[in-house]
């Protein structure tokens, strides 16, 4: 759970943070992401790289659903692990 707890966090921050850096931090991904998308241009298809409120939510969302997914895997496993037989040597 704690993962989950500064993934959180760290998304709070980075959309309380944004207005104070958005012309730094859009700018730079705005640049990357029009170098990123211009590698998949074809003579016959032109994609133009565009930023919304929106996909920075849903940016969002998805690594917060993805990091509770790890999280709740991974705890699963752990559960199951025994520490104790573990650490006792073979016989």
């Amino acid at each position: 759970m704690y993962g989950l707890f500064v993934g959180i966090i760290g998304a709070i921050a980075g959309i309380l943070s944004a207005p104070l850096l958005s012309n730094f931090v859009m700018s730079f991904g705005y640049w990357f992401l029009s170098k990123y998308v211009t590698t998949f241009n074809t003579s016959q298809i032109i994609y133009y790289p565009y930023i919304t409120h929106t996909s920075i939510i849903l940016a969002s969302v998805i690594v917060i659903a993805a990091s509770l997914s790890t999280i709740v895997m991974i705890g699963k496993r752990l559960q199951q692990l025994d520490m104790i037989s573990s650490t006792k040597g073979v016989e």
